[in-house]
């Protein structure tokens, strides 16, 4: 989403355009948020916010190991650290191909974003902005912070 063209050799690809507007229904539209950094100084000094909003959606994540994503990201629990293209093709081809284990991921990335400190002080910003109306919020799986 936003990105440019991308070519990925026996991959199909869409780009969506970004905007404001389609931004949580793109996102709720996935099946994995990915986050793919190489690991450098301003790499490392980003917060994370993609996964956040991924995970926020309720979606399993793949990112690379660089900066806050290694607290954000429980390897194999939430998602998937990527360290090269290797673990990249190991980690979406394992989500691919295994729908419990990414429907697992789907509600465990979700509950650690709503037993965040941001999401406690904040809770209805938040369902708003991944679409869940405060009175169908069931919220019932809590896990520790990162």
């Amino acid at each position: 989403m936003g990105s440019g063209p991308v070519e990925l050799v026996g991959v199909p690809v869409e780009i969506l355009p970004w905007t404001e507007e389609n931004e949580v229904a793109a996102i709720q539209n996935f099946d994995v948020g990915i986050m793919p950094l190489p690991d450098g100084p301003w790499e490392r000094g980003k917060c994370g916010y993609k996964l956040i909003q991924y995970m926020a959606c309720g979606r399993p994540v793949v990112a690379s190991p660089v900066g806050v994503n290694r607290q954000i990201v429980e390897h194999g629990v939430n998602g998937f650290l990527a360290n090269d293209t290797a673990d990249w093709i190991t980690a979406l081809r394992e989500l691919r191909d295994n729908a419990p284990l990414r429907e697992a991921m789907d509600v465990l990335a979700g509950a650690k974003w709503k037993s965040s400190i941001v999401f406690r002080l904040q809770p209805h910003a938040w369902r708003k902005l991944c679409g869940v109306r405060p009175s169908t919020y069931r919220g019932k799986l809590y896990l520790s912070m990162w």
